[in-house]
């Protein structure tokens, strides 16, 4: 199996989705590659103590960094 680090070397833009991270754990998207920048979602609510939510089902995009000037990111939680 590839790694998503793997696919970074491999190709300029990826589509992930079904990742198991919750809104805490994001960032991780960021640090992924140093070459690369990521928006992203969780669909698990972690604003109480109790988890709700499909804990798969977070989507992805991660783009290489020369594309920054060429993405928009949109607000999804409207």
């Amino acid at each position: 199996m590839v790694s998503l680090r793997e696919l970074c070397e491999r190709y300029d833009i990826m589509l992930v989705q079904q990742h198991c991270l919750l809104a805490h754990k994001l960032s991780l998207l960021n640090r992924l590659h140093n070459d690369f920048y990521a928006t992203d979602l969780s669909v698990v609510d972690t604003t109480s103590n109790l988890l709700v939510g499909q804990p798969y089902g977070g989507t992805a995009i991660l783009y290489h960094k020369f594309l920054l000037s060429s993405v928009s990111n949109y607000d999804t939680s409207l």
